[in-house]
């Protein structure tokens, strides 16, 4: 099946607006299923044109100073696709209401016949990554953990805001794009059939899905938050000794082996514990899980009803850990 909009589409170094959306949720697995996609012959591959730096996220409707850019700007991103290629644009800030509150009527204005796909994921287990994320890669890179999850979504609601899906998809239908226009999976269908979960989208998307093929590699972007972790608890612990004249240049020079038997050793040391507590993201406690999974009661009954399928597993307690990082 080709999409209706490709037959009077042309190649042009000018580009053109994408014609699907994953609007996230954030932290749910929208790279996995971005990259996935764009190994359908008839999606254009990101990953081909990335060195020219284009990113899966441009967030040109979501944000003001790339909307000012411009709508030429934005798809000058997509002038390597071919004519019989559908583009993608993943940027997860497009369904961040209210703190992102342009998106979708900016959306609807220049991609009125877009294919939406929003994939969602247990509400507080994604809120606690978005915390995470928030905290350590957006707010205070390389900073030590000084607030607690609900410490910090009381400063900083966006990460609760964003897990609640429906005030998210009424944005977009009650308002700009009629219901076909919307796909909605959750994580887990990725988890428990990842080929039909593709094969579904590839069918809303009006393309064959008989060409939808799961590849492993797609994977190595997985627990991308726990590698960024361990990457800066090593920083931290390293950083005293790499910045010292003379001895900073002799550790670059040693082989990889010996500088990662340095690290274990240093990691073992009272100073080297103390640094990985501290960069490490406190753990939900009972009381304030019990308390926002009641919170969510209402919400996930709500989107239930939307989607007519039963959510009743966000209503345990999701498998949250403080990280499963650790100093090696």
């Amino acid at each position: 099946m080709a999409h209706a909009d490709q037959r009077d589409r042309t190649d042009s170094p000018r580009g053109r607006v994408p014609e699907v959306m994953i609007i996230g949720a954030a932290k749910s697995a929208t790279t996995h299923l971005f990259l996935q996609l764009c190994r359908h012959p008839n999606v254009f591959d990101w990953r081909v044109e990335q060195l020219h730096g284009i990113h899966k996220e441009p967030s040109f409707f979501s944000f003001d100073d790339n909307y000012a850019k411009g709508v030429d700007w934005y798809k000058r991103l997509y002038a390597g696709a071919g004519s019989d290629e559908l583009c993608v644009d993943a940027s997860t800030s497009s369904s961040r209401w209210p703190q992102v509150p342009n998106a979708a009527a900016r959306m609807a204005q220049h991609a009125p016949s877009a294919k939406i796909i929003y994939i969602l994921r247990h509400p507080l287990e994604r809120a606690y990554s978005h915390y995470i994320h928030r905290y350590m890669r957006e707010l205070y890179p390389g900073k030590p953990f000084s607030k607690t999850f609900e410490e910090h979504v009381q400063e900083d609601p966006i990460c609760i805001d964003s897990s609640l899906y429906m005030r998210q998809i009424e944005r977009y239908l009650d308002h700009h794009y009629p219901r076909s226009s919307m796909h909605v999976l959750l994580t887990t269908d990725c988890k428990r059939n990842p080929l039909q979960s593709l094969r579904d989208i590839c069918t809303f998307l009006e393309i064959d899905p008989d060409a939808a093929e799961i590849r492993a590699e797609a994977d190595n972007r997985a627990n991308v938050s726990d590698r960024h972790i361990a990457h800066q608890i090593r920083r931290q612990i390293t950083g005293r000794f790499t910045g010292i004249p003379l001895i900073g240049p002799l550790i670059q020079r040693m082989p990889r082996s010996w500088r990662n038997r340095a690290y274990k050793a240093l990691a073992a040391t009272r100073v080297g514990r103390s640094t990985s507590a501290a960069m490490t993201p406190p753990p939900l406690t009972d009381k304030v899980r019990d308390r926002y999974l009641a919170f969510f009661e209402g919400p996930n009954r709500e989107l239930a009803r939307f989607l007519g399928r039963d959510l009743s597993e966000w209503s345990r307690k999701p498998e949250i850990a403080a990280s499963r990082v650790t100093s090696a």
